[in-house]
């Protein structure tokens, strides 16, 4: 699918119509069957499964906030410091290391934190690390704003910053589950995966109907 976009794109892109190489969209996709369920995800949504009430996260969400991203963007460009640009950060709980015994009561107390980046941002410019479309994050021949003749991005040495690669997760089913919470980043940017969960389990309580808990 990138790649037909790409085709299309590149061609507008030749006419002067350089905007539509800066845009693009996330995919989540669910298939569920008798004994599994597959997850395949590009971009910041997520998949919340209900489990007898119990919120259980399906996927994880590609987005330059996750230290995984981070770590994976550094890493594949070690040369570039403003790979990812945080504006601000948060200190959240992290887990004891060992062998660092003195970690562990900590940790219990909830004194055991570490400072991340937040409201980060591939080069400067997105939240998402994989998407489709988004070629100027991708594509050396796409850096130039034709509008405006300045680049896109800058010092921008080793594309592509971003993937459309997704992740693919499998999981077996179980007789205890319940329903599957998809939503992007303007629903769990705002709601916990427990909050999620529990808004959608009261709503089908009085209305079995799947779209009456999706407005919920």
């Amino acid at each position: 699918m990138d790649e037909a976009l790409y085709e299309l794109v590149r061609g507008g892109y030749a006419l002067g119509f350089s905007r539509n190489v800066k845009v693009g969209a996330c995919s989540l996709s669910v298939v569920v069957d008798y004994q599994s369920i597959a997850v395949a995800n590009i971009g910041d949504c997520k998949a919340v499964l209900c489990r007898k009430g119990r919120a259980i996260p399906l996927n994880s969400q590609h987005t330059a906030n996750s230290p995984a991203e981070q770590k994976r963007l550094r890493e594949l460009h070690p040369n570039e410091k403003d790979v990812v640009v945080c504006k601000s950060t948060v200190d959240q709980p992290r887990a004891p290391q060992w062998p660092y015994l003195w970690e562990y009561p900590l940790c219990m107390m909830g004194l055991l934190k570490e400072t991340v980046g937040s409201r980060c941002y591939v080069k400067g410019r997105l939240q998402p690390t994989r998407s489709f479309g988004d070629f100027h994050l991708k594509h050396a021949e796409f850096k130039a704003d034709l509008e405006t003749g300045k680049d896109f991005l800058r010092d921008a040495h080793t594309f592509p910053y971003i993937t459309a690669e997704p992740q693919v997760d499998l999981y077996p089913r179980h007789h205890q589950d319940e329903f599957i919470v998809m939503g992007s980043d303007g629903v769990w940017d705002f709601l916990t995966d427990e909050e999620g969960v529990s808004i959608v389990r009261e709503s089908l309580k009085s209305d079995p109907s799947p779209e009456t808990a999706a407005k919920a």
